[in-house]
C-alpha cells in the first residue's frame, strides 16, 4: 500500500498557470546555447544546455530547482551531467530517458531539456538554411536538403516541401 504525497497547502487550489521561456543563441564560438525556465505555483527551475555546432553533441548541461512540491524534487538536477556527451540523433529522447528519467528524474526537467534540444535543432537547420541561401544555393537545392533533415511532420507541412 502507498500513501500520498505530500500536499501543499497551495497545491491544487484554484488554477494552474505554468510560464515557461525559452532562449537559444549561437552558434557563437562553434557552440549553441538553449536556456530554459518553468514556473508555475509548485514549480521554479532553470536550465542551461550548451551543444557543439558541428557535432551537434551536448558539452554542458545544468539545472537548478529553486521551488518544488516536494523535498528530494531539487536533487533530480544532479544527473544531468549524464548527458554530456550525447548527440543530438534519432534516439537522443529515449536515451535521456534512460539516464535521467522516471524515478532518477523530474518530469518538467526533462521537458525543458527535450524542448530546447528541439529548439537548437531548428535553430541550427535555419541557420544552414540561411548560409546555404548567402551561398548562392538554388532553392531547390535548399529544398532538398530540407527534406533530408525534417524529422516532423504537422499540419502546416504534412508532406514534403515543395517549390510551387
Amino acid at each position: 500500500m502507498y500513501d500520498l504525497p505530500r500536499m501543499l497547502e497551495k497545491m491544487g487550489n484554484g488554477n494552474l498557470e505554468r510560464s515557461k521561456q525559452f532562449s537559444i543563441s549561437g552558434p557563437e564560438d562553434g557552440v549553441f546555447c538553449a536556456k530554459a525556465s518553468l514556473k508555475d505555483r509548485q514549480h521554479t527551475m532553470e536550465v542551461l544546455i550548451v551543444i557543439q555546432e558541428g557535432t551537434m553533441e551536448i558539452v554542458e548541461v545544468q539545472g537548478s530547482i529553486t521551488e518544488a512540491p516536494h523535498d528530494p524534487c531539487p536533487s533530480s538536477v544532479e544527473g544531468l551531467k549524464s548527458l554530456i556527451g550525447m548527440r543530438i540523433q534519432p534516439g537522443l529522447f529515449s536515451e535521456m530517458q534512460r539516464r535521467v528519467g522516471g524515478f532518477k528524474g523530474c518530469i518538467h526537467m526533462n521537458e525543458l531539456i527535450r524542448e530546447s534540444v528541439q529548439l537548437v535543432a531548428a535553430h541550427r537547420n535555419l541557420t544552414d538554411l540561411r548560409r546555404m541561401h548567402e551561398a548562392g544555393r538554388t532553392d531547390e537545392e535548399m529544398i532538398e536538403w530540407a527534406e533530408s533533415v525534417r524529422s516532423w511532420t504537422c499540419v502546416a507541412a504534412p508532406e514534403p516541401v515543395s517549390n510551387g
